[in-house]
């Protein structure tokens, strides 16, 4: 009686989700009765609540050695190693309580989701289809079932997992989280609007369900801006960790030119809680000396340092040089070694390193600060004289006598880099989209294209000749010197662009209707911050690059 008692103690303690109590309590009835699994199963899986899964992992792997028939005592167990880590061993850990228990179904739905999680679909389809014939009325694994089923493209059953869930579990808010988002990548707006607001009626402090809110109206087919910055607004209210809407409510911000506004959003970035979905994550170095927050910088040094994308890199480059006009007697900046070169023209910088910054972490800097953190620590919106780089010596010269002769030489760039999470809707399916632009006479077309689609750009369509330039591409001070040659750039959003912006150079940008980077902004054709040469043209209608094309062509022919 008593020890039957002392279990159902534990079983409450569990439901309450008091794990400290809960520790301390099956800790002691572990002491007083080591033999007895249930108590050795409730403290292994109290430690790995709190998080501290070495504990948790010597305690579980003792339990699994004297209870090796008890499943619950392998799925904490491989919780623990997964949260160190230890990837290789939780899911052997995994496999071996399915030899021990054919039959155990929680086991094949816990090895579906470290499948999922490692990029194995397959695998992982296959274990929760087990496990559902094992335990078809389990809500959870049918909810998993879907989303691995949506993360293929395979919508539609992935729409029929998510209601069989909802059919076990009607009020099971992640289910209803995922059926909106599931309903929005389809484009059926009205019925993701539906699903979203259905988990917010179930859970109205839900932050996962008020960002999705939020991203779907941000991306509503009509203007609906004002509901999307409430939504992320109520998001971070609910759940003030919530990076993820802080960083998109950022983002919204800079759609709509709200650029001041948005800068202290943009720190979300570096918070501990923020996704990895879309590969933002900023991790903080590890450095001897403080992240600058704006204190004063007479007589200090100031060590810059890279996060993101080529693109990302050349269009805040604009903020480095307000460093020394704000006192700092040097300025070093990290950069990727293709832009080396060209950052070295800037003045304001003292040093440029083209590798990683770890050998300069002991050399006398006062603060770091990220490229993409100046414009708030400094106070600033839209900000620079253009052009802020320059071509380095001899470069120009260098591919003018190179490049073909042509009343009109113009540039193409037609793919952007494809581990972009955005990438399919910014880039061309190919160059034969562009075909309409051959029509122009007097044009010579130079290739910039350099690793995704410069197979295509070495043998082009019938009828699109094309001098290629991408594979005899050094660096992006070679691009700076060939855009210096050209008198046109046409190109998607990707690098190329700020580049061609931050030399002062003509340069058109085909934007996609949806998923354009923020800071091209919502409408209209100029860009505030390249206010010289740059010219934007937009879908009408989403997906469709013909309009786009034929409007290029037209401005083409006038120019």
């Amino acid at each position: 009686m008593v020890i039957r008692q002392a279990e159902e103690g534990l079983v409450a303690l569990f439901a309450q989700g008091d794990w400290a109590t809960l520790a301390v309590e099956a800790g002691r009835l572990v002491a007083l009765h080591p033999g007895h699994g249930f108590f050795r199963t409730a403290l292994g899986a109290a430690l790995r609540m709190l998080g501290r899964h070495e504990e948790a992992i010597a305690v579980l792997s003792r339990a699994v050695e004297l209870h090796p028939g008890e499943e619950q005592n392998w799925i904490h167990l491989a919780a623990s190693l997964l949260a160190k880590n230890r990837h290789d061993e939780a899911e052997t850990l995994l496999r071996q309580a399915m030899d021990l228990d054919p039959g155990a179904a929680s086991v094949r739905f816990h090895l579906g989701n470290l499948l999922r999680e490692r990029g194995r679909p397959g695998e992982a389809e296959a274990c929760y289809r087990e496990g559902l014939r094992l335990a078809p009325g389990e809500p959870d694994p049918w909810c998993n079932l879907g989303l691995t089923l949506a993360e293929q493209g395979r919508c539609a059953e992935a729409e029929a997992c998510y209601r069989e869930a909802l059919r076990f579990a009607p009020e099971d808010v992640v289910t209803w989280i995922n059926l909106g988002v599931l309903f929005k990548e389809a484009e059926r707006w009205i019925e993701a609007e539906a699903a979203l607001r259905r988990a917010l009626a179930l859970d109205p402090a839900c932050g996962d369900a008020w960002n999705r809110l939020g991203i779907l109206l941000a991306e509503w087919p009509e203007e609906r801006s004002a509901e999307a910055e409430a939504a992320y607004r109520e998001a971070v209210r609910v759940n003030p960790d919530h990076a993820d809407a802080a960083y998109n409510l950022a983002l919204l911000y800079q759609r709509l030119g709200r650029f001041a506004e948005s800068w202290p959003w943009c720190e979300a970035r570096m918070h501990p809680a923020k996704s990895d979905r879309e590969g933002m994550r900023t991790v903080p170095p590890d450095l001897p000396f403080p992240m600058w927050r704006g204190e004063d910088l007479a007589g200090k040094a100031v060590l810059v340092l890279p996060e993101q994308g080529l693109g990302d890199l050349l269009h805040y480059w604009r903020f480095v040089a307000l460093l020394e006009a704000r006192g700092a007697r040097r300025v070093t900046v990290v950069c990727p070694a293709p832009l080396a070169p060209l950052f070295a023209t800037l003045e304001g910088v003292d040093q440029v390193l083209d590798s990683g910054f770890e050998r300069v972490a002991h050399v006398g800097h006062d603060f770091w600060v990220f490229m993409l953190s100046l414009p708030g620590r400094l106070g600033v919106g839209v900000t620079a004289a253009i052009p802020y780089l320059g071509v380095p010596e001899g470069r120009r010269a260098e591919w003018e006598v190179r490049l073909p002769v042509g009343a009109m030489r113009v540039g193409l760039v037609w793919r952007g880099n494809p581990a972009h999470p955005r990438d399919f809707w910014r880039s061309l399916p190919g160059l034969a989209v562009l075909a309409p632009l051959w029509r122009v006479p007097g044009v010579v077309f130079i290739g910039l294209q350099k690793g995704a689609g410069e197979g295509e750009a070495l043998r082009p369509p019938p009828g699109q000749p094309l001098w290629h330039a991408g594979g005899m591409l050094r660096d992006c001070a070679d691009t700076a010197a060939i855009l210096s040659c050209l008198d046109l750039l046409i190109t998607v959003d990707s690098a190329p662009a700020h580049l061609a912006g931050s030399l002062g150079r003509p340069c058109w940008v085909l934007l996609p209707l949806r998923g354009a980077d923020p800071r091209w902004m919502s409408d209209g054709e100029a860009s505030p911050w390249y206010p010289q040469g740059m010219r934007l043209f937009r879908q009408t209608c989403q997906g469709d690059w013909s309009g786009v094309v034929e409007r290029v062509c037209e401005a083409l022919r006038r120019w």
